[in-house]
C-alpha cells in the first residue's frame, strides 16, 4: 500500500504541475499495484481511478477518462461509509459531462451528490454550498432559469453566513448570479452583482 501511495503522490505533484502526461503512467503503475494487492473493490481502487479518469481527461481521451470516472464511481458505491467520497466523484464527473454537453446527466450526478453532503454535512456547510453553486451553473446552461436563480441566491447567502462577505467564494457566488441574470435579460442586475463581486 505505502508503494500505491507514493506513486498516488508524486503522480499528483507532476500533474498539479501541468505534466499530465508524465503522471498518468504514475498513475497507472499505482492502480496496477493496489489492484494486486487489494482487489478490485476497494476504496483505494476508487481513489486510484478518480486520479487517472482527471488526467486522461486532461489528455483529451475521453471515451477513455469517462468508463475511468464510471468506474471509480461505481466502486465507491460499493463502500462503507464513503458517502463524502462518492460526492466528490459524482460531482467531478458531472463536470466532465457537463463539458461534454450532457446538461441532464450532469444536472442528475450533482443532485445526488448535494443530497449525500447534506445528509452528512447538513445544509449548511461550504462543501453544500459548492454543490449549490455547481447546480445552478448547469441548471442555468440547460435553460432552468428561474430555479437556477433560487439556487444561486441561496448559495450565495450561505457563503455569505459562512465565510464573511469577503471571502473569494463570495465572488464566486456573486459572478455565478450575474451570469444567471444576464441569460435572463435582466441586464441591471447582472452588472449589479458582476460589480459587487469585483469590489470583493
Amino acid at each position: 500500500p505505502q508503494l500505491g501511495w507514493a506513486l498516488v503522490n508524486l503522480a499528483r505533484t507532476i500533474a498539479l504541475q501541468g505534466r499530465a502526461g508524465e503522471a498518468e503512467p504514475l498513475f497507472r503503475q499505482a492502480l496496477e499495484v493496489r489492484r494486486k494487492l487489494l482487489g478490485n473493490d476497494h476504496r483505494e481502487i476508487a481513489s486510484s481511478l478518480g486520479f487517472l479518469g482527471g488526467v486522461v481527461e486532461r489528455l483529451g481521451r475521453h471515451e477513455e477518462a469517462e468508463a475511468t470516472l464510471r468506474e471509480c464511481i461505481a466502486v465507491w458505491r460499493k463502500q462503507i461509509d464513503a458517502d463524502m467520497d462518492l460526492a466528490r466523484a459524482l460531482s467531478n464527473f458531472a463536470s466532465f459531462q457537463r463539458n461534454r454537453g450532457r446538461l441532464v446527466d450532469a444536472e442528475a450526478l450533482l443532485r445526488e451528490a448535494l443530497e449525500l453532503r447534506t445528509k452528512i454535512l447538513g445544509g449548511e456547510h461550504p462543501l453544500v454550498a459548492d454543490s449549490l453553486v455547481s447546480l445552478a451553473g448547469v441548471l442555468d446552461a440547460g435553460g432552468k432559469s428561474t430555479e437556477a436563480e433560487a439556487i444561486s441566491r441561496r448559495a450565495l447567502a450561505l457563503r455569505r453566513k459562512l465565510l464573511g462577505d469577503k471571502d473569494p467564494a463570495v465572488a464566486e457566488s456573486l459572478s455565478t448570479l450575474g451570469a444567471v441574470l444576464r441569460r435572463a435579460r435582466r441586464a441591471d442586475e447582472a452588472v449589479k452583482a458582476y460589480t459587487e463581486a469585483l469590489e470583493l
